[in-house]
C-alpha cells in the first residue's frame, strides 16, 4: 500500500474518523488536495464499507478558470463514478454584505453547503482536504493575530460531522501521491496572490524561516503542534468540567456565583467566560468581551456590552451572561394538562397526576391540590403591579416584588418568571420558586404535579 494510504488509514483509525455504513461528502474544489482526497478515500472506502459524495462550489470570482474548475471536477466524478453536487454563489456580494473577507466568506459559504447537502442527503460525515501544510499555516496565523493555548493546537481532525482524514501528510506527501497515480489537478491561481494572509505566511514567511532560522521548521513546528493540541485537549476537558460545575443555565444564557468563579485560576476564568460569551454569540467574539466581563465580575455589580447581543451583568453575587432581550408581559388561559410552552420566552410548563407528593420536591415542580383547580379558569402569566400570594413555609401573605427582592432574584428575570393562577388574581406557583401554601398539596397525598422548565434547554431549572 501507498505511503499516504497507509498514513491516511492510521489517522482514520486512531482518530476513529469513519464508521461502517456512513455516507461521506468530500469538499471537491479540483485542487491537488481535494483530488488526492477523494482518491484515498475511494481506495479506502471498501475497508470501511462506506460511500463517497463529492460536493463542488463554483465561487464566481475567478472567471473561466473557475467555470474550467467545475469542468474539470465534473469529468472526474463521471469518470469515478462518484455522485456530485454543484452550487454557484456570489461569493464577493456575499462577503461584501457580512462585511468580511472574500477567504472567509468563501468557507462560510463552502460549509453551509456542505452541511446543506449531507443533511437533505442523509449523510454522516463530511471530509475536507486539510493537510500537516495548512495545520502550521493555520497556527501561525493564529499565532501573529494572537491566540491562546487552544488555538496553538491547530485545526482538529474532527470538528462535529467534519473529519479530515489528510491531516497527518504534507503538501510534498501529497504531491508524490497525485504523480504515483497519474492523477491531474487543477491549480488556483489566487493560491500565489500574496494579498491574503495565507499565502503570505505560506510563500514568504515559512520559507523565510526554513532559510534563515531552522531548515527543518516544518517538521519541528508539526511535532509542536502535536504537544499543543494534547495540552488543548486536557484544557478543554477541564474548561468544560469548570463549566459544567459554576454554570447554570437560564432563559436567556448563563448565571455563575462570582465568589467560586474567582476563586478559580485566572486561565479558567478566562476560558469559562469564553466558552459561555462564543455559546451564545451570534458573531464572533473574542478576548475583549472577555475582559469587559471578567471586570463586571470582580467589581460584583453593574453591566456592560459584550457584543450587539450580549451582555454581562452582575448582582446579589452571581453573574449573568446572557442574551439582550426586550421583555415583553405575557397571559395565556391554558388546561392544567399536557405541556404549554410560553411563546415569548420559550418556558415550557408540564403538568401530570401523580399518586403521592414526595417529601422533597425539587424546586423545578409544584405538587397542587387537584380540587383547587376543578372548574376554574387556569392562566399562566407575567408578574403585575400589586401580585400578592401566600408563600409556603411562611404566615401572612407577601407581594411578589417583596419575594422577589427577598429571593435576590435580578430586575431583569422578574418578568420572564411565570406565574401560575387561578383567573387573574389567585397565584397558584411562582414556576422555580414558591408554591402558595392554599395550593400546595400534603406529602404522601395524590397530587397534580407541575413542572418547569426554562426556555432555551431541555433542563429543568435548579438542576
Amino acid at each position: 500500500m501507498n505511503n499516504l494510504l497507509q498514513t491516511v488509514q492510521l489517522t482514520i483509525e486512531t482518530q476513529k474518523l469513519l464508521q461502517p455504513g456512513e455516507g461521506v461528502l468530500v469538499g471537491l474544489s479540483g485542487g491537488a488536495d481535494s483530488v488526492c482526497l477523494l482518491s484515498a478515500l475511494l481506495q479506502l472506502r471498501d475497508r470501511y464499507s462506506v460511500t463517497v459524495y463529492a460536493a463542488h462550489l463554483h465561487h464566481g470570482l475567478r472567471g473561466s478558470e473557475a467555470d474550467a474548475d467545475e469542468a474539470f471536477v465534473r469529468n472526474l466524478c463521471k469518470e469515478k463514478d462518484v455522485p456530485l453536487f454543484v452550487r454557484h454563489a456570489d461569493i464577493r456580494t456575499e462577503a461584501q454584505k457580512a462585511k468580511i473577507g472574500l477567504e472567509e466568506a468563501g468557507r462560510k459559504a463552502r460549509y453551509l453547503f456542505f452541511e446543506e447537502i449531507r443533511t437533505v442527503h442523509g449523510l454522516q460525515k463530511i471530509a475536507t482536504a486539510h493537510h500537516a501544510d495548512d495545520n502550521i499555516e493555520t497556527v501561525l496565523m493564529r499565532f501573529l493575530r494572537g491566540t491562546g493555548p487552544l488555538g496553538l493546537g491547530g485545526i482538529p481532525y474532527q470538528n462535529g460531522v467534519v473529519i479530515r482524514p489528510l491531516l497527518d501528510v504534507s503538501r510534498a506527501d501529497i504531491e508524490g501521491y497525485l504523480q504515483e497515480q497519474r492523477l491531474t489537478y487543477r491549480t488556483d491561481s489566487t493560491n500565489f496572490e500574496t494579498e491574503f494572509t495565507r499565502n503570505r505566511i505560506r510563500h514568504r514567511l515559512i520559507p523565510m524561516l526554513e532559510q534563515d532560522y531552522n531548515p527543518n521548521f516544518r517538521h519541528t513546528l508539526k511535532k509542536q503542534i502535536q504537544l499543543y493540541a494534547a495540552a488543548a485537549s486536557f484544557l478543554h476537558d477541564e474548561t468544560e468540567r469548570h463549566v459544567q460545575e459554576l454554570a447554570q443555565k437560564t432563559n436567556h444564557g448563563y448565571c455563575l456565583d462570582c465568589k467560586r468563579l474567582l476563586a478559580q485560576p485566572e486561565y479558567i476564568i478566562n476560558s469559562v467566560l469564553h466558552r459561555l460569551i462564543t455559546s451564545l454569540a451570534a458573531e464572533a467574539c473574542g478576548m475583549t468581551a472577555v475582559d469587559s466581563a471578567k471586570a463586571v465580575l470582580q467589581s460584583g455589580h453593574g453591566s456592560a456590552d459584550l457584543s450587539k447581543q450580549l451582555v454581562a451583568t452582575a448582582c446579589y453575587g452571581s453573574l449573568y451572561i446572557r442574551k439582550k432581550t426586550e421583555n415583553k408581559p405575557f397571559a395565556y388561559p391554558i388546561l392544567p394538562q399536557g405541556s404549554f410552552t410560553i411563546p415569548e420566552t420559550g418556558q415550557r410548563l408540564t403538568f401530570t397526576h401523580v399518586a403521592a407528593v414526595p417529601a422533597h420536591p425539587a424546586a423545578d415542580c409544584a405538587y397542587i391540590k387537584p380540587d383547587m383547580l376543578r372548574g376554574k379558569t387556569v392562566y399562566v402569566r407575567s408578574r403585575k403591579e400589586g401580585d400578592v400570594f401566600y408563600p409556603t413555609g411562611m404566615k401572612g401573605k407577601k407581594t411578589i416584588k417583596k419575594f422577589f427582592t427577598d429571593a435576590k432574584i435580578p430586575q431583569f428575570m422578574r418578568d420572564t418568571i411565570p406565574l401560575l393562577t387561578v383567573g387573574d388574581t389567585e397565584i397558584i406557583w411562582i414556576a422555580g420558586q414558591r408554591v402558595d401554601r392554599r395550593f400546595a398539596a400534603e406529602e404522601g397525598a395524590a397530587a397534580l404535579c407541575v413542572k418547569f422548565y426554562e426556555g432555551d434547554t431541555n433542563e429543568s431549572v435548579g438542576k
